[in-house]
């Protein structure tokens, strides 16, 4: 009796250690098995690409443009601006666009001959005219407009955009222009005028998208666009 109840005992033993040495083996398997998905999402990761964050468009830059001089009253036309088979000129105190091969539409007309400078900025042409010379240089607004700017564009929608006579735009004339400035990227002419001295300022934008004059800013310290923008 007692030989059979060892004999049973000693099978449950074995029993029992088998059962434990299962379990812990199958434990060693799946602690196994995630340390080897744990190395693989460290590799994948390590391994991707940072997104590259986007970076906003940078504001383009008014760039410096020289005048052309324009003579008003001249007899032989002087072209302002041409592209491929079109063109505005000046001719005897008119403004003309003309296509090749057809006759000249005319612009614009002015009373009598004054000193005038002209900027092109794409198909656009800025022409100011210098009314009169400023008589006093503290009283400038009291004295009227000095100064008369019209803008046309070019191509085969030739047209005037804006003339003084029909709307807003600086009193002041060429002469007292600080600078004149274009960007390219927007068809912007960008001016700062001089105002009573050297020592106040005031700046204007037309923008052709709205045929229009708009001010912008205004002081006595250097003009904005004189410090950031490139000759």
């Amino acid at each position: 009796m007692m030989k059979k109840m060892f004999s049973n005992q000693k099978k449950w033993t074995i029993l029992i250690c088998s059962f434990a040495v299962v379990l812990i083996a199958a434990s060693a398997l799946w602690l196994l098995n995630v340390q080897r998905d744990t190395n693989q999402d460290d590799t994948v990761s390590s391994t991707v690409e940072p997104t590259e964050v986007a970076r906003p468009e940078e504001t383009p830059a008014p760039v410096t443009s020289k005048p052309i001089i324009v003579q008003l009253d001249t007899v032989q036309p002087q072209t302002l601006w041409q592209s491929q088979d079109y063109k505005i000129y000046v001719e005897q105190l008119r403004l003309y666009s003309q296509a090749a091969q057809s006759d000249p539409k005319l612009l614009f007309e002015w009373d009598e001959a004054h000193p005038a400078q002209a900027w092109v900025n794409g198909e656009y042409v800025l022409v100011g005219v210098q009314l009169q010379e400023r008589a006093d240089e503290d009283n400038f607004v009291e004295q009227g407009s000095v100064g008369s700017w019209i803008v046309a564009k070019g191509g085969e929608q030739a047209a005037l955009l804006h003339d003084s006579e029909r709307s807003f735009c600086p009193q002041l004339g060429p002469k007292d222009l600080l600078r004149m400035a274009i960007v390219a990227e927007l068809s912007f002419f960008m001016t700062t005028f001089k105002v009573s001295d050297a020592d106040r300022w005031i700046s204007y934008v037309f923008n052709p998208a709205r045929s229009e004059w708009s001010t912008v800013e205004r002081g006595r310290e250097q003009p904005r666009q004189l410090l950031f923008a490139t000759s």
